[in-house]
């Protein structure tokens, strides 16, 4: 097997477009501070193992911050 060796972490605001949040990182954990209140966050992952192939993207973990 290739190993696993980073991972891209994406993020949307309410229902908008998703963004790169961490490209090819190695983390394991994230902290997002000071989000606005009132907005959906939605987070993604996918991992990408050292051959170069990436799997498809974790379904979103969901986060209303009210």
């Amino acid at each position: 097997t290739a190993g696993l060796c980073s991972f891209d972490v994406q993020y949307r605001v309410d229902a908008g477009s998703w963004r790169a949040l961490r490209t090819r990182t190695r983390s394991t954990s994230l902290t997002l501070n000071a989000r606005p209140r009132g907005h959906t966050y939605s987070i993604r992952v996918r991992a990408e193992d050292c051959a170069g192939n990436a799997s498809a993207f974790t379904a979103p973990k969901v986060l209303k911050v009210s």
